[in-house]
């Protein structure tokens, strides 16, 4: 059975009859287009430009875009979470690239520390452990009832993430050069502000009193 017409039954069809078969043929050869998983896309642009690195900087390279998007996915859900959106985060959150640093590079993630090794690590597990369970939750509910649940609120695991972000920078910077520390948005000082802007705590209180700073956590762990 043909699909297409031929050019002599084309030229017969009214004109509405015409753009109604133009506008189903455009449909079907955009539809691949819509079915693409954006998440899968995203972890192959990263893929893809961390195989021209050296591999050691290959794996800080992906790590740090890693922890880039879960920090903009956890401050949608920060918002979720408090009812001050409705919107639920798209894709899902990795730790791959970021543990395997645990296991290949955490000699040059310590290579500064004060005696906080061993807290990092613990931190690193912590950390994906969190988000392996956010990344189970499927409701706007789910994320409602989340700090009623766990051991850390949703608030929590943003510090968590943002403080390995900050604690990692020297490492993105012995290591990568300027054009990739350029693709990383979520640095410095104003994502910190951001990020404690408005949370609420449960985990990272020490002495009741909650973290008010990445500093003031890391002070806790020395």
């Amino acid at each position: 059975m043909k699909f297409l017409p031929s050019r002599r039954q084309f030229s017969k069809w009214s004109l509405p009859t015409k753009w109604g078969f133009v506008a189903a043929v455009v449909g079907l050869l955009l539809l691949p287009v819509t079915l693409i998983d954006i998440d899968f896309v995203r972890k192959f642009i990263i893929e893809e430009k961390a195989k021209v690195i050296a591999p050691d900087k290959a794996i800080i390279y992906s790590a740090a875009h890693e922890m880039q998007y879960n920090i903009e996915w956890l401050l949608k859900a920060s918002d979720l979470a408090k009812s001050q959106s409705r919107l639920m985060p798209m894709g899902v959150m990795r730790t791959e690239a970021t543990m395997r640093i645990l296991d290949r590079n955490y000699r040059k993630v310590t290579k500064y520390s004060y005696g906080e090794e061993e807290d990092i690590g613990s931190m690193l597990k912590l950390y994906q452990a969190s988000m392996d369970e956010l990344n189970s939750l499927s409701s706007i509910q789910d994320f409602r009832n989340f700090n009623k649940k766990y051991e850390l609120s949703i608030d929590d695991c943003l510090v968590l993430t943002g403080f390995l972000n900050w604690y990692f920078t020297p490492l993105y910077e012995d290591h990568l050069d300027q054009v990739q520390l350029g693709s990383l948005p979520n640095m410095g000082s104003i994502v910190e502000q951001k990020i404690f802007e408005d949370v609420k705590l449960k985990y990272f209180v020490f002495n009741d009193e909650a973290v008010d700073s990445f500093s003031s956590l890391l002070g806790y762990l020395d």
